[in-house]
Parts: C-alpha cells; structure tokens; sequence
C-alpha cells in the first residue's frame, strides 16, 4: 500500500509557486501556453500532495498483474496495455491530454493566457490532479465551446461538438449526471432567478436527504466515488470539530466570495458578458448551489466534494474573462483570490505536515 510522502509534496509546493511567480511577472496580452503548460503536467503527473495518486499506483498494480480493468473505464485500461508499463508515464498521457483539451479551449475563448495561469494555478491546479476524470471533463469543456463558439462551418462543428459529448461519458462514469447539470444552463439568469434559487434552498435542502440512497444507486458515479461515499465519515474533514470546521471554512470561503462578486457584476449590476462565458457562469453557479445542497449531509457529503471538483474547472474560464475585463480595482475579487491562495497553502502545509 504507497502511503503520501510528505517530503515529496515539497516538490508541488515549489511547482506551485514556480506557476504563480512566473505568470504574475508576465505583462499584456498572451497566447502562450508552452512553459507554464509543461509546469501543469509537471505537477499533474507527479502529484505527491494528493493521497489519490497513490490510490491510482496500487489501481494500476493490480490492473498489470490481473490483466483486466478494475475501477477505471476501458479506456484507461487500454492505455495502461498499450504504453510500457510505468505508472507516471500513463499519468503523463491521461493528465497531458485533459491538459491539451484545457488549451485548446482556453484559445477558443480567447482568454489571455497570463491571467488564466495564475487563475488556473490558484482555484483548479489542485482539483486537476485528483482524477483521471478531469479527462471527461476537459473533452466535455472542450464539446461545449464548439456550440457556443462554432467553426465556420456550423454544423461540422456541431457534430464534432455532439460526438465529443458522447465519448466523454465513456471518459468517467459521474459525467451523463454532470451533463444533465448542464441543462440548467437553458434557465435564464434573472434577479428574481437568483432569488428564488435562494429562497428555495432550505427547502430544497430539507427534502434532499430521502432521495440520496436512491441517488447513489442510480450508478452515476463511478465505483471509486462509490467508495469514497461509504468511507466519507472516517475523513478529519467530515468530523464535526474545530479541525474539521476551520479546514472546510478555509476551502469554501474563496468560492462563496467569488460568487458573490460573480452574481452582483453580472446578474445585478448587468456587467456586459458574452454569451458563450455566460453559459459557463450559469454552470458554475448550478454546480455550486448542487454542492451546497449536500454539503454536510452525512454519507451524501462526497457529491458535494465530486460537484466543486466539476465546478472548478468552468469556473477558471469565467473568473479569468472578468478579470481580463475588468480595469477597476475590486476589493471583493482581490479578497477572494487572496484567500484562493491561503486555501492552496493550506491544503499543501496540512498534506506535509500530516504524511512528514
């Protein structure tokens, strides 16, 4: 059983900082994704911080040794066949991939690649390494950006837009529930829209709780999340103590700030957004009101966890268009980022000092 090393979680300490240094000493307009991008798969492929990386080597041990798939899609089982046998080499080809989707995406937003870095670096870097199915995700982004934002040829990209959607619910098993999600995004986002979904939230919230087993049963989560449902409770994070409250406090409070900030500047104050962004504020939205709504509710408390995992990776794109189009200072986005970075220190000095 490989147990987190703590001294080896330095390393992503350091490719952290070296990721956020470099990108906030970068001035104008860039498209460049090149060194930043080899400090990601860097960090990607030898993810040490995170306890999954070595629940993925001992997955992978027994998928050599038993020569058949166990808790991941066929895919990655075929990859694990087709590449020499070296763990951190099929970590480098699943996370490099998802990676490439992730530019490729970023370019069709036009997103100015200095800012989106340092974005990426303080709210997703950390969710991107945690499973291989950021993979889905990213191809899903990616299928989503050739609606919003076709090719000139409409209905090639289409079409291609369609066929990625299919392939990426092959890609992880909690994908169709999270395309399903997305479907609230058809939903206009109006003043009386934000208040009502707040006004509704304790009921809804209430009424949850009898519906979770049926939930969990439908089998739109994989295996893996299956697991980590029954073992939930045994995690500090779970336990109702001091620990575990400033620990949650410390993760949450960046995201209710930026959300905050979000749904004043764009639904109340009507701050100009394109479409295809919007699309993805109204995703980003949905998805964190669903975690919200399971958030701390026993056994049910790790779709809340698998839910903000989603939500980081639209919510990159939306946070780094408003900065990008924003030329006042704003306290409140200061602010949330600030506290993006303590909660990023803060899970990485809480992994070292725990696994030292």
């Amino acid at each position: 059983m490989y147990q987190t090393d703590g001294k080896l979680a330095l390393i992503n300490l350091f490719l952290w900082l070296l990721l956020l240094f470099y990108n906030s000493n970068k001035k104008g307009y860039s498209n460049n994704y090149i060194f930043s991008g080899l400090l990601i798969l860097a960090f990607a492929t030898f993810a040490f911080s995170e306890a999954d990386t070595y629940h993925y080597r001992e997955i992978y041990d027994q998928m050599i040794m038993y020569h058949e798939p166990i808790h991941v899609e066929s895919f990655y089982y075929w990859l694990i066949e087709f590449l020499p046998h070296n763990y951190y080499l099929w970590r480098m080809v699943v996370w490099g991939i998802s990676l490439c989707l992730l530019i490729f995406t970023y370019k069709r937003y036009r997103l100015n690649s200095n800012t989106l870095e340092s974005v990426f670096a303080i709210i997703l870097l950390q969710e991107f390494v945690v499973t291989r199915g950021c993979l889905g995700i990213s191809l899903f982004l990616f299928s989503i950006s050739l609606f919003s934002i076709p090719l000139r040829q409409k209905v090639v990209s289409y079409i291609l837009g369609f066929l990625g959607v299919v392939v990426s619910v092959f890609l992880h098993q909690s994908l169709p529930i999270f395309i399903l999600i997305f479907l609230f995004t058809c939903i206009p986002f109006r003043k009386s829209t934000i208040l009502l979904s707040l006004i509704l939230f304790p009921i809804i919230r209430v009424g949850l709780l009898p519906y979770v087993s049926e939930l969990l049963s439908t089998g739109l989560f994989s295996l893996e999340t299956m697991d980590f449902a029954s073992s939930y409770l045994e995690d500090d994070k779970s336990v109702a103590n001091t620990n575990g409250l400033i620990r949650q406090v410390i993760e949450l409070l960046p995201f209710f700030l930026m959300f905050i900030l979000l749904v004043v500047e764009y639904v109340f104050r009507q701050k100009y957004i394109e479409r295809p962004v919007k699309i993805l504020f109204k995703y980003s939205y949905v998805l964190f009101y669903i975690a919200m709504l399971f958030l701390g509710q026993q056994t049910s408390s790790f779709i809340s966890s698998r839910t903000i995992h989603m939500m980081c990776f639209p919510l990159v794109i939306v946070v780094a268009n408003y900065i990008s189009t924003t030329k006042r200072q704003n306290w409140l986005l200061n602010t949330s980022l600030v506290f993006f970075c303590i909660a990023d220190v803060f899970a990485f000095l809480y992994t070292i000092y725990k696994t030292w």
